[in-house]
Formats: C-alpha cells, structure tokens, sequence
C-alpha cells in the first residue's frame, strides 16, 4: 500500500470537499462531528481521483434542511 501512496500526485489546483448534510431529524448536528464522519469518504473520494487525502484542503460542511432518511451531497471545489 505504501507503494501506490506514493504515486499518488497533488491536483493542479487546490481542491476541497464541499459536503451538504440533510440530517434525518432537526436535531442539531456538531460540525467537528460531521467532519470526522466524512473522513473515510474523503480518503475514497481522493482515491478514486487519485489523489492523496493530505492535499484537500479543509472540508466545507453546510447543513440543510431534515430529510427522511438523511442524506448527504457532495462536490469537489
């Protein structure tokens, strides 16, 4: 593994993760918590850029409003 994260290269600009979280209830969501959530998907996301995680700037999170079932959008900035 240590080997492909080597090969993995920086994007020509900076890119960072916008992540818009629809909670499933209107119970509110800590923003610290929300981030660590989505590290995992972060890791995938880069990988399947191919790109290392390290350069995504800090993820964006903005909170819409309650859906059923909860969902969360992403975009790559």
């Amino acid at each position: 593994m240590k080997g492909y994260l080597a090969t993995m290269r920086a994007p020509a600009v900076p890119a960072r993760l916008v992540y818009t979280i629809h909670p499933k209830t209107a119970n509110p969501i800590d923003a610290d918590n929300a981030a660590a959530a989505m590290k995992a998907y972060q890791d995938g996301i880069a990988g399947a850029l191919g790109i290392n995680d390290a350069s995504l700037g800090a993820p964006r999170i903005i909170f819409g409003g309650p859906i059923k079932g909860g969902a969360v959008f992403v975009e790559v900035e």
